[in-house]
């Protein structure tokens, strides 16, 4: 597993799990719709149509998959994803990430920099400033075609309407913009790593000079800078705020030099200076970020929804992590130690990510054979990584290292449920955790086929407290192993009849929540019951369960 693809399904699982993939505040300082719309398209063309803007000069047909596409806009049609919560479209992140990943090893590949590879302490600032952006942007697009569901009554407008009432927002974040930001994308890491080798070598060229543009359609706005063949020294504090690459499309260099500087008199006033574009304020060589806060894709600092997880606010299981006295807002998301606080928990869990069930999962979805699906949870089971801690004649439990099990006051009811599967000829694998990610418990055959099942013992007498077992449990995993310590068939058939009852009787296609999966009843006796989705969906779980609970 690369240690790229390692960092995205991490990030954006445990993400998924603190604030249901990402929580976001809103963007752009509350500019929404068509007003967000004319912000960026003022910002990247001005008064000039976009294929007069420089789009053309490079990088044509910069798209996303069209499938994707589509389902990213069923997924918010359904409210599978929520932006008004804050939440992001998975694949659409990963989509953007990609793509600016992509231009960011374009530009640096043709710099004059040899040895940026080798800058790795920068090169890891700058891929997190890409993480952020395509965040921040794919919450964007999201929200803005959340904002279209409902017509001027508040009509759930259909589909096909939908669709068609959004597709300037469709066309706008996914041809035009993409377009423009993925080419800026590679010129801003092109100057970046230029300016990483101008800083190595300054001993032997001491200064650097504005070079005009190579666009087929100049710009005025830096034309003074190359008419006068403006020439500083690396170290001057001009280039914090001036340089190659502050607006967008912007195709002027710099040059190293051992010229003489430009006198400062005939250096243009700060007033008098074109001034950076939002979002390419930021010199990306000393910065270390693709783009800056400023862009209208990022939020506001009184709005953000990372400072108010940090601070313990409604969504505050990311709050353990933070001293909320401690948490500022830095002034750009690229900097925050919130975001940098995230980031560092997740890497600490690289190790046990393959037995971690969410990525398992994950992987699953990507696998359409079901023999290829059932041979990579085979592999998974009988790694030698995971130790035996029960062993009957019939079957194995192991355990991996990582498994949080034995710091629960659980455990030793759990270990006696994997020994009643045993017992019946199942083998147990508890997989890794991590302690701030829900997980589904193990491996188990179900049917002759491996699955990902949590792992419920319950001793109550009340059904709402059961539903509520099945309720967390069916969250973690498509499937439950349940045992009933003390059976009662009318409690088992009350939380079961709630269960369908809250999730799976609704007429709207719109509602998303949990649903009842597969089960393996324990009964007190250790025996078992494998009851199927559709068992339950029939109700031919009520004849099965007679004369077993």
């Amino acid at each position: 597993m690369s240690e790229q693809c390692t960092r995205l399904e991490v990030f954006c699982l445990l993400a998924i799990k603190y604030t249901r993939f990402f929580r976001i505040s809103p963007q752009g300082g509350g500019q929404s719709g068509h007003s967000f719309h004319e912000v960026v398209d003022d910002l990247y063309y001005g008064s000039t149509c976009p294929c007069c803007a420089g789009i053309q000069d490079a990088n044509l047909n910069i798209s996303f998959d069209e499938d994707m596409l589509a389902e990213v806009l069923e997924e918010i049609y359904n409210e599978k994803v929520k932006p008004a919560e804050g939440e992001i479209p998975r694949k659409y992140y990963e989509a953007n990430r990609e793509k600016f990943e992509e231009a960011t090893a374009q530009g640096m590949a043709q710099s004059q920099n040899p040895n940026i590879a080798d800058d790795k302490e920068f090169l890891k600032k700058y891929r997190h400033s890409i993480d952020v952006f395509s965040a921040f942007r794919s919450h964007a697009y999201a929200k803005r075609l959340a904002d279209e569901l409902y017509d001027s009554e508040g009509k759930l407008r259909p589909f096909e309407e939908w669709c068609k009432a959004t597709e300037s927002i469709q066309s706008h974040f996914n041809k035009n913009w993409l377009q423009t930001e993925y080419n800026t994308a590679v010129l801003r890491a092109e100057q970046a790593a230029d300016w990483r080798h101008f800083e190595d070598n300054k001993e032997d060229f001491p200064c650097l000079k504005w070079m005009p543009t190579s666009s087929a359609t100049p710009r005025e706005q830096h034309k003074a800078f190359w008419d006068m063949g403006l020439t500083l020294p690396v170290d001057d504090k001009f280039w914090d705020k001036h340089h190659p690459g502050d607006l967008w499309n912007c195709k002027c260099y710099l040059e190293p030099t051992t010229a003489e500087p430009t006198p400062k008199k005939r250096i243009p006033k700060e007033k008098d200076a074109p001034k950076p574009a939002k979002g390419l304020e930021s010199n990306p060589g000393k910065k270390a970020e693709m783009y800056s806060r400023n862009h209208p894709y990022y939020p506001q600092p009184q709005t953000c929804i990372w400072l108010r997880i940090a601070k313990g606010g409604a969504e505050a299981r990311l709050g353990r992590f933070f001293n909320a006295e401690e948490v500022k807002c830095p002034g750009n998301c690229n900097e925050c130690e919130v975001i940098k606080k995230c980031m560092e928990q997740i890497n600490k869990i690289d190790k046990p990510l393959p037995t971690i069930s969410p990525i398992i999962e994950r992987r699953l979805k990507g696998i359409s054979n079901q023999s290829e699906k059932q041979k990579l949870l085979k592999n998974i089971q009988q790694n030698t990584d995971a130790r035996i801690i029960i062993e009957t004649p019939k079957a194995k439990t192991r355990m991996y290292e990582g498994c949080q099990g034995p710091e629960s006051a659980s455990w030793e009811r759990t270990k006696k449920l994997a020994l009643d599967l045993n017992n019946n000829g199942i083998d147990v694998t508890f997989l890794a955790e991590h302690r701030d990610m829900t997980c589904a418990d193990a491996i188990v055959k179900f049917k002759g086929h491996l699955i990902i099942a949590d792992f419920k013992c319950s001793a109550t007498t009340k059904p709402g407290t059961l539903f509520n077992d099945l309720d967390k449990g069916y969250t973690q995993a498509s499937n439950v192993v349940l045992k009933l310590e003390k059976m009662d068939a009318g409690i088992f058939k009350s939380a079961i009849q709630e269960f369908l009852r809250k999730y799976e009787e609704r007429d709207s296609p719109r509602f998303e929540n949990n649903k009842i999966g597969n089960m393996i009843l324990v009964n007190k006796y250790g025996k078992i019951l494998e009851l199927e989705r559709k068992d339950f969906l029939n109700s031919n779980y009520e004849k099965k369960i007679k004369g077993f609970l």
